[in-house]
């Protein structure tokens, strides 16, 4: 199977159906949109207020690269609206909550927009399913799709916690998962660091030889802004989270300086 085709949020929806939250399904779609560059990265260290000594650290979202290739989802395009008008440097914060009335808060996440894109794969038994209570079932051909996706996910688990990966074999992984890398646990910033590191130091060291098409890929990967802000993706869970239980109705997208907006450089951000 390809698992270019799935989102991670469509792949994590199949692996948890019922379990799955709508704050992480959503995070797993931004991420995928960061990953093939059609929304970009951005972090910056400013003073949130004048009067403030110590600088926040501020997550910011904007069009990538590759924003005019993106191809429609609607479990994607309450992320995409709000760039479609113009380009936009918006908080990671706002866009979240701009995006979450389009998805009853959030909690319609599964039913108003994923379900919809699961229904030409057959995977769901859709006479029993409850979009009321976001209760969904796999029939048989989604359980073995689901079977096949855990051994995969499990295999490339443990080749990233052997202590014989290389790059060669994280190109591999890469090639093959696409954003859904970021549903294997073993996966992780300390990993993109180390790899990066001794990627870097092959480069810097091979002189005359053939092109390495591995090395090529894993370098165009690890150089786009999401992983350059690789430190920023564990806080995403807690932003997502924090984002879904907040009030968003008197919220102002134009002020930078919400209270809510910035994240401290000595705590949870």
């Amino acid at each position: 199977m390809d698992f270019r085709k799935l989102t991670p949020a469509q792949t994590y929806m199949i692996l948890k159906p019922i379990k799955s939250k709508n704050t992480d399904l959503m995070k797993y779609a931004l991420l995928d949109l960061l990953y093939k560059e059609i929304l970009e990265l951005e972090q910056e260290w400013k003073y949130p207020h004048p009067r403030r000594r110590r600088e926040s650290l501020f997550i910011y979202i904007t069009r990538g690269k590759n924003f005019d290739q993106y191809i429609e989802k609607p479990h994607q395009d309450i992320f995409i609206q709000s760039f479609t008008s113009k380009n936009r440097r918006i908080q990671l914060r706002k866009l979240i909550k701009e995006a979450l009335p389009l998805c009853s808060n959030g909690q319609g996440y599964k039913a108003l927009q994923l379900i919809k894109e699961f229904k030409s794969y057959g995977i769901f038994n859709h006479a029993i399913c409850v979009k009321d209570f976001n209760l969904f079932f796999l029939n048989s051909k989604g359980r073995s799709l689901r079977n096949t996706i855990k051994n995969t996910l499990y295999q490339h688990n443990e080749v990233l916690a052997s202590e014989d990966l290389c790059n060669t074999k994280l190109s591999k992984i890469i090639k093959e998962l696409g954003s859904n890398i970021f549903l294997l646990e073993n996966f992780n910033n300390e990993l993109v660091k180390k790899v990066d590191v001794n990627m870097r130091f092959e480069v810097k060291n091979v002189v005359d030889i053939e092109p390495d098409l591995e090395l090529d890929t894993l370098f165009e990967v690890l150089s786009t802004p999401l992983f350059m802000n690789i430190d920023l993706i564990d806080s995403f869970s807690s932003i997502f989270d924090a984002s879904y239980t907040t009030d968003f109705n008197n919220f102002d997208s134009s002020s930078d300086f919400s209270s809510d907006d910035f994240f401290d450089a000595n705590g949870d951000y």
